[in-house]
């Protein structure tokens, strides 16, 4: 648990234990004492009073974990988000770039800036890739895909740059449109990754409301029933 909180862009303060640990060992040496003292109606009421603090100490636990979850998930899309952009605006430049190569001679002076370009893209891809790389170790569904997608890119936009330099035009564009496949293809993946979980987060919102409605009944049925017995 805490683990998870650190890995958090803010971590949550999480709930402190170790007084609710005493009182319920505290209600358990008392319920002890009782019983030994042959006060097995005191002796219950300490067993039902630590109890009821275990049962306090639980859902704070389950809270942080669920509010951890939730923001760990937020943080995510937020992400996502962000190297989906990333990846198009790469995409439209390879695209650009290619078609700019496309029209050009290789003896033309404007060729030396397709190569530096294309470096520059390059290096963009580097910045991506870190992102992703991160990202997909906190989705592991994705991680096999973003990995050999990550290696293609690295490779042909490597190729692209090496061959540009040596003036072998046709293999740079064909280098350069297989960076670009494997560009839309990560795209691809991530906007279907957004999407499912942008419908788990919609789901999981209705199921802890039904959920938290579910207690609230429970709750209150239990003090209805308490209090028939005290009369």
């Amino acid at each position: 648990m805490q683990e998870k909180n650190a890995v958090l862009e803010s971590p949550n303060e999480l709930p402190k234990t170790e007084e609710k640990q005493n009182e319920i060992s505290k209600e358990m040496e008392k319920s002890s004492e009782q019983l030994n003292q042959n006060n097995k109606k005191k002796a219950s009421q300490s067993q039902k009073e630590a109890s009821d603090k275990m049962e306090e100490m639980k859902q704070q636990m389950q809270q942080a974990m669920e509010k951890m979850q939730k923001e760990e998930e937020e943080e995510d899309m937020q992400t996502l988000r962000q190297i989906l952009e990333n990846l198009l605006n790469l995409s439209f430049a390879q695209e650009d770039l290619m078609g700019q190569l496309s029209k050009l001679r290789s003896d033309n002076p404007q060729y030396l800036k397709i190569t530096q370009t294309q470096k520059k893209l390059q290096d963009d891809s580097k910045i991506i890739e870190d992102s992703l790389l991160a990202i997909s170790k906190r989705q592991p569904k994705i991680s096999a895909t973003v990995n050999r997608e990550i290696s293609a890119i690295n490779m042909n936009m490597g190729k692209a740059v090496s061959e540009l330099a040596e003036r072998q035009q046709s293999n740079a564009q064909m280098r350069m449109q297989y960076s670009m496949t494997s560009i839309n293809n990560l795209a691809l993946l991530l906007n279907e990754s957004l999407e499912d979980m942008q419908k788990q987060a919609k789901e999981s919102k209705k199921v802890n409301q039904e959920m938290a409605a579910a207690k609230n009944q429970e709750k209150v049925k239990n003090q209805v029933h308490q209090a028939n017995q005290e009369r």
